[in-house]
């Protein structure tokens, strides 16, 4: 039952892992999504 927990555990980091690089991904385009609105704005 010990290793079912260590790879729920293990597996639990990897979600997180990557849900962190999804998260990051989306704010990056976020940004560029503003900047070239703002880019627009001032023209």
């Amino acid at each position: 039952m010990k290793t079912f927990n260590n790879f729920q555990f293990e597996f639990r980091k990897y979600q997180q892992k990557q849900d962190a690089k999804m998260a990051l991904r989306k704010a990056k385009e976020l940004e560029e999504q503003r900047k070239k609105q703002n880019k627009c704005k001032k023209v």
